[in-house]
């Protein structure tokens, strides 16, 4: 089981064990996490997943294996 998100002084930023957590909302309003090993890259991170999604820019990450999209 994963460590609880821990609350930090910045909304939508969260801390696990020793990362941060950066919550936001894709354009079809989910919800997506994604890690950062400090603050600074998850103020970044957050900065950037924003703009991203309200400039309709973001795409979602991928699990297709390069073995799988090199046959395609």
């Amino acid at each position: 089981m994963a460590a609880p998100l821990l609350s930090t002084s910045v909304p939508g930023i969260y801390r696990r064990g020793s990362r941060y957590v950066v919550v936001f909302r894709d354009p079809t309003g989910r919800q997506r996490k994604r890690a950062a090993a400090t603050m600074a890259e998850a103020r970044s991170l957050k900065a950037q997943l924003n703009a991203d999604v309200i400039r309709g820019e973001y795409r979602e990450q991928s699990r297709m294996r390069f073995e799988e999209y090199a046959k395609e």
